[in-house]
């Protein structure tokens, strides 16, 4: 067993030192987008002198940089003892400061992406645990100096006065900004000098924000007509549920969808992302909106699937358009009668991908069936269709016979298929502007 043992460990070790530095440089970078493990790199580079000698050749692999705004420690909530600006808040501070100044020097000229985020709870959360807000005194000087190589700007926090007071600073300039995430959008001076803006998610816009000309927007908001009045030349809008724990929404889960109607002739592409406990309010959100141009729409749901995607509530986004090309659902419970009548009205569609929901679901609200397939094959429904993605879940038995007619009717069209079983783990998104993962097509 022990000859076993080395023999496994040095055929191991021997495979590792084989990969080429670029390989292994590729890796280590696909790790570095983790916010779990957001200083990953410092631990790899201390394994073997090669991989430190190789994080210091790669300057990109530190151009990730996480900066967490709080701490969480054990201590009683009631009893907990005074941390800020005491000598432990001190102590974290410069820890934190060395470590941001070891990215910034190690990253040398590249841009760079700074992400503000809090730190992640402990699994047992409670009361024995508490946290306080990080000084920001010793890294405010440290970011000024490379604040000019910033190409994504993102605060993933839900309150933290110290973030916006270190970027509301008259002299802050971010040339290079392409991308930005904050949770209310303020007139904030560096806003106004980022000429190369084109993304911004957000949860509040500030009513006297001037117009901005960025054209990808995610909004989550109950109020999206009113916040779009501030982007006039967005070209792709996400709409998005305020979390649940929105100190900009704190009572989002009873609130009304308000806010004057939003009409477009740019918008070409529109995503919305909904959960089982908004689903009504969604309903509502697609009625505030109007693009008549739009090309395309993505539906996707990240939750347990609750009630069915009603034909109506997206009957405006659809009305009138006659430019719609790709249509995307994703885990939304629906009937067969309202699929075929949304099909209908988009008849020059050449893109459609349907998801099944990776939660069970039963009786006619299943969003893949064998009558799904056998409508499909009927050429006069999106008889100008190019490419179909169709995936269902893993207790759904689906005739392969339809499959073979659908193929066989379309083709002469058809490009891209792919109609397959997919092994979905059911997962729970919070639906929030830093999770919204949207399936890309």
């Amino acid at each position: 067993m022990a000859d076993i043992e080395q023999g496994l460990t040095s055929s191991g070790t021997d495979h590792i030192n084989t990969l080429p530095s670029e390989l292994l440089a590729e890796i280590f970078a696909y790790g570095a987008t983790n916010p779990r493990y957001p200083y990953h790199i410092i631990i790899l580079g201390r394994v073997c002198w090669r991989w430190h000698a190789l994080t210091l050749n790669f300057p990109t692999l530190w151009t990730k940089i996480y900066i967490p705004v709080n701490v969480v420690v054990k201590g009683c909530l009631i009893h907990r003892p005074r941390y800020e600006r005491t000598a432990i808040d001190k102590q974290w501070s410069s820890k934190l400061r060395d470590t941001v100044e070891l990215y910034l020097t190690r990253s040398k000229t590249c841009i760079i992406s700074i992400n503000f985020v809090e730190a992640l709870s402990p699994r047992n959360w409670g009361w024995e645990y508490t946290f306080w807000q990080l000084s920001f005194d010793k890294l405010a000087g440290l970011l000024r100096k490379h604040m000019h190589r910033c190409y994504e700007l993102h605060a993933f926090v839900d309150e933290c006065p110290r973030v916006y007071d270190l970027l509301s600073e008259a002299n802050l300039k971010l040339p290079l900004l392409e991308s930005l995430t904050l949770p209310k959008l303020l007139d904030l001076p560096f806003v106004r000098s980022a000429t190369k803006l084109h993304t911004i998610r957000t949860e509040f816009v500030e009513k006297d924000l001037k117009e901005l000309a960025v054209e990808n927007v995610e909004l989550a908001t109950w109020t999206p007509g009113e916040n779009l009045m501030s982007f006039p030349k967005a070209k792709a809008v996400t709409l998005l549920p305020p979390p649940p724990c929105s100190t900009t929404w704190p009572h989002a889960r009873v609130i009304a969808v308000t806010g004057r109607m939003f009409c477009s002739d740019l918008v070409s592409s529109l995503t919305v992302a909904g959960t089982r406990n908004t689903m009504v309010k969604i309903e509502e959100m697609l009625c505030k909106v109007e693009f008549p141009n739009l090309e395309i729409l993505k539906l996707v749901h990240f939750d347990r699937t609750g009630p069915p995607l009603r034909l109506k509530s997206i009957c405006r986004p659809l009305k009138g358009t006659s430019t719609m090309k790709q249509l995307v659902f994703q885990g939304f419970a629906i009937r067969l009668p309202d699929m075929l009548d949304i099909l209908r009205m988009v008849p020059r569609l050449t893109c459609l991908s349907i998801y099944d929901s990776p939660f069970p679901l039963f009786g006619p609200y299943r969003p893949v069936s064998n009558a799904l397939l056998g409508a499909l094959a009927d050429t006069k429904i999106v008889p100008d269709l190019e490419r179909l993605n169709i995936f269902w879940r893993h207790d759904l038995d689906i005739d392969d016979s339809l499959v073979k007619r659908l193929l066989d009717t379309r083709r002469d069209r058809l490009i891209d298929v792919v109609a397959r079983q997919d092994h979905v783990t059911p997962h729970i998104v919070c639906s929030r502007i830093i999770c919204a993962a949207i399936h890309e097509t």
